[in-house]
């Protein structure tokens, strides 16, 4: 068992590609270090087909010196992305990486360390550390994958598969051919890769994933026919049969059990349902719409992605993150939360009482009639524009502005709407300048 470290300096940097030079075996330790911004290290394994294997990578060191949200990635014999994990337990704030892959064809893989770098003024470079452990094995019966009780990462081949995640929180990817996904228990996550696949994701709250489409995909889940690169032919359902007490008879429904989505690194059309969904962007300009129902958290952009998106909350309280990109968001009914972050946003919280962000860059916020008790965290004199339009004042001295005790507040009750709290704002520095009339 070795322990195998990246050298330093630029021209020693592990390429991010097959051609690197490093390499580890199975029960070695590999210590390296993200040099920079958009930084990724690869690292050559062997594994062995039938066995099943724990990856970690996780920041090394104290900070500010190691990686503090570091992202996993694992490619095949060609440089061919296969899986990805950015957080173990983001809710509990562990933001290191983990990956269970079971092997079906033996032979030469990649690891690809990089880091988390959407977040405006931090690069998240620093040094980190890689382990790969054998653990107990899945199920290999023919074309059947069997994951265990445990959260496994399930990957098929160019052929066609069935794949059952059982227990834990499980990935399932089918690679090519038309595969039949089935999560089980737990929170799954299923990619079925090319082909027409169908994803069943079971008990629990399931995502369909499309982070490997070479194009972008068109998937909205109260829709059976999502459309566009890998997701071409996909079906989100599995059979439930039902006894007639009467009769005896059985009757077969496909029941939809797929809550959540993630897209691709293309333009991407996502929406909900009547739920609470979950909707991931990716890259690419896209569009991302809540449902009609629940209360939904929408994000733009995950992996340091990018691209100029529309995001739509529905019905229900949501959360709308605009990530990197000039974004649009707009909450809807309910009480929104909505996160510009870098680029010239427009943010809309619609009616209900919403709370909103603009992040870097030159943000617009737009009110209109009807709009609720409101507040804008980060409002900046000479950045930021609030947009009033749509009640037809006449400038500025049509409005009551007021000092309150966390900040400036503009009441537009006498004109159909409510009031705008500018928190941390001084009401001296209001000014007609900061309004679009």
């Amino acid at each position: 068992m070795a322990i195998i470290n990246e050298s330093a300096g630029a021209s020693l940097d592990a390429a991010a590609s097959a051609g690197t030079t490093y390499a580890m075996s199975v029960g070695d330790t590999f210590n390296g270090n993200l040099d920079r911004k958009f930084d990724e290290d690869w690292v050559g394994i062997e594994l062995e087909r039938g066995k099943t294997y724990r990856i970690t990578l996780s920041g090394r060191g104290t900070a500010p010196d190691k990686a503090e949200d570091t992202i996993l990635k694992l490619f095949d014999s060609s440089g061919n992305h296969l899986l990805t994990n950015d957080d173990i337990d983001p809710a509990n704030r562990i933001f290191d990486s983990r990956l269970t892959f079971t092997v079906l064809a033996g032979g030469t893989y990649y690891i690809g360390a990089g880091s988390y770098t959407s977040n405006p003024g931090t690069d998240n470079s620093g040094t980190y550390t890689i382990l790969v452990e054998e653990i107990e094995a899945v199920t290999v019966i023919g074309d059947t994958i069997t994951g265990t009780s445990r959260g496994n990462s399930l990957t098929g081949t160019d052929e066609t598969e069935k794949i059952h995640g059982l227990g834990g929180n499980d990935y399932l990817y089918g690679h090519g051919g038309d595969d039949e996904l089935y999560g089980g228990t737990g929170n799954d996550t299923l990619n079925g890769g090319a082909g027409a696949d169908r994803l069943a994701g079971g008990d629990g709250d399931d995502t369909a994933s499309y982070s490997g489409s070479p194009a972008g995909v068109t998937v909205r889940l109260h829709d059976p026919a999502p459309r566009g690169g890998d997701a071409e032919g996909d079906i989100f359902a599995r059979t439930v049969t039902f006894a007639y007490a009467d009769n005896g008879r059985r009757a077969e429904v496909e029941l939809p059990d797929i809550i959540n989505l993630r897209g691709s690194d293309h333009d991407d059309i996502l929406a909900g349902d009547q739920r609470a969904n979950n909707l991931f962007g990716g890259r690419g300009d896209d569009t991302l719409y809540g449902g009609p129902g629940g209360d939904d958290t929408i994000i733009d952009t995950m992996d340091g992605g990018q691209g100029d998106d529309r995001l739509f909350g529905g019905r229900g309280d949501d959360d709308l993150y605009g990530g990197e990109g000039s974004d649009a968001l707009k909450g809807g009914a309910g009480s929104d939360e909505l996160w510009g972050g870098s680029g010239a946003d427009v943010l809309d919280g619609g009616a209900g009482a919403d709370v909103l962000d603009g992040g870097i860059g030159f943000d617009t916020f737009i009110f209109a009639p009807g709009h609720g008790e409101d507040a804008i965290t980060d409002f900046r004199n000479g950045n930021d524009v609030i947009d009033i339009s749509a009640f037809g004042l006449a400038g500025f001295d049509d409005l009551a502005v007021s000092s309150g005790a966390d900040g400036a507040v503009i009441d537009l009750t006498e004109h159909g709407g409510g009031t705008i709290l500018l928190e941390g704002f001084d009401i001296a520095n209001l000014d007609a300048s900061d309004f679009l009339f």
